[in-house]
């Protein structure tokens, strides 16, 4: 391949000698070459060849690897040429280089670019400088779920999907909270910050939007139903309808458009519009109705705009009926009941005005019933407008009736106002049954009033009856006595 190169005069001690043999670079190309040696005595004729020749191994050949082209170094090594540990540092300054494998055993990698970007390229675990916007990005470039995991479960998913009837685009669904949540196939625009588990008992807590656009705040096993429905909270609530929302609270239930429950236990808003502030046991059936809290209450009817502000057991179900609180459950007392259009129950227990009593209204007191169109019962207790009782009034007092037009009975005990335009001032037991007639007071037990002569009066006393149109008695206090005089006479 190469030489001869000879060396005269070089030094030998017992038969060892070293030569330097340079045959030049071509020769080195990386097949397997042999050095053939030869020697000669001082003054010799010529070479004597050793035998055998002598292979040129690696280790003297290691200015290239075994394999290596020794022109371009290029070329696949054979796998045995690579076996073992190297210590030394190793520099791939080409590009073209390829790692293939999962690089498992890797320690210590310093990374200045990872596919041909620079550190600053790619997000770091210690954050990021200096970072251009636009084109940075976290996240998938196709339609796939993107997650985050803490302890490797899921907190968090974002989707985009086009939602079934395709009519939004770009609205993505945030699904945060526990792996359990989740949103209904095709929804868009939903969110569901946090919230939902599962219980120790196996059951799944499972929070869930199955409309576009609907909201869940965080709670458990809360849903989210209609389009733009949202439950900020709580335990078990459930908005069902459009835009309907229940802010809180435990086993809620907002079914109406645009409802809305504030909070409380077991509160139901089933018609258009209708709100529960809180409480418990609430329901808000009707349109426009409103139960501000309290327990036990109704705001019901056909026509809505029905309020109930608070209290125990009161039921308002006329059009725009209201009773502002009061009311009592039990065996005894009961809730105040108002059935008739634009009704009002200020409070107490136990109070009705049924249908026909539209208009009417009962300020407070306890078990009073006003049936009258327009009429007004004050307060007191066991106090009764007759449906006849049109625009009659009772100030208060207990067990008085006024069963007319007009009629007017301001206090007292047992007193009636039967008569059109009949006046009873107060007192006990007077009956001013003729129309227009008048009893100021007066009256006892057994032993009262009368006026039932037309326009009649009676001043006070006991046991008086004006029973000829215009007499009028002042007072009487002759037990069993009757005065009965034509007006103007005048009995003192």
């Amino acid at each position: 391949m190469a030489g001869p190169v000879t060396n005269s005069a070089n030094l030998v001690t017992n038969g060892l000698f070293t030569v330097t043999v340079d045959f030049g670079g071509a020769v080195w190309n990386g097949v397997t070459n042999w050095l053939q040696i030869g020697v000669e005595t001082n003054g010799g004729t010529g070479f004597t060849p050793l035998n055998p020749r002598q292979e040129v191994t690696p280790a003297p050949y290691a200015i290239f690897a075994e394999g290596a082209n020794a022109a371009g170094l290029s070329g696949t090594l054979p796998m045995s040429s690579l076996s073992g540990t190297y210590g030394g540092a190793l520099n791939l300054s080409n590009g073209g280089n390829l790692f293939t494998g999962n690089g498992t055993g890797l320690t210590n990698v310093n990374a200045t670019a990872l596919d041909g970007l620079a550190a600053a390229g790619f997000w770091q675990l210690g954050g990021n400088t200096n970072v251009p916007t636009g084109s940075n990005v976290i996240g998938t470039l196709n339609n796939q779920f993107l997650d985050v995991r803490v302890s490797n479960v899921r907190v968090m998913r974002l989707r985009l999907f086009t939602d079934g009837q395709g009519l939004y685009t770009n609205a993505p669904n945030v699904i945060g909270g526990s792996s359990v949540n989740l949103t209904a196939p095709n929804v868009v625009g939903a969110t569901i910050a946090g919230g939902g588990g599962n219980g120790t008992n196996g059951n799944s807590l499972v929070n869930e939007v199955s409309a576009d656009f609907g909201t869940i705040g965080g709670g458990a096993n809360n849903s989210a139903g209609s389009q733009g429905a949202t439950v900020c909270g709580g335990i078990g609530n459930t908005a069902n309808n459009v835009y309907a929302v229940v802010s809180g609270g435990l086993s809620n239930n907002a079914s109406g458009v645009n409802s809305f429950i504030g909070g409380g236990l077991g509160n139901d808003a089933t018609f258009n519009y209708a709100t529960v502030g809180g409480g418990s046991g609430n329901t808000a059936s009707s349109e426009a109705s409103t139960v501000g809290g309290g327990l036990n209450n109704s705001a019901a009817g056909f026509f809505g705009y029905v309020t109930v502000g608070g209290g125990f057991a009161n039921t308002a179900s006329g059009a725009g009926s209201f009773i502002g609180g009061g009311g009592v459950d039990g065996s005894i007392f009961s809730g105040n009941n108002s059935q008739d259009a634009a009704t009002t129950i200020g409070g107490g227990l136990g109070n009705s005005i049924p249908i026909g009593g539209t208009y009417a209204v009962i300020g407070g007191g306890y078990f009073n019933t006003n049936s009258g169109n327009s009429a007004v019962i004050g307060g007191g207790s066991d106090n009764i407008i007759s449906a006849s009782g049109t625009y009659a009034f009772i100030g208060g007092g207990t067990g008085n009736s006024a069963t007319n037009e007009f009629a007017t009975v301001a206090g007292g005990t047992g007193n009636t106002a039967y008569g059109l335009n009949a006046t009873v001032g107060g007192g006990w037991g007077n009956n001013a049954s003729g129309n227009g007639a008048t009893i100021a007071g007066g009256g006892s037990f057994g032993d009262g009033n009368t006026a039932s002569g037309q326009f009649s009066t009676v001043g006070g006393g006991t046991q008086n009856n004006a029973y000829l149109g215009y007499a009028r008695i002042n007072s009487k206090f002759k037990p069993g006595a009757e005065s009965i005089w034509q007006s103007p006479a005048v009995q003192v």
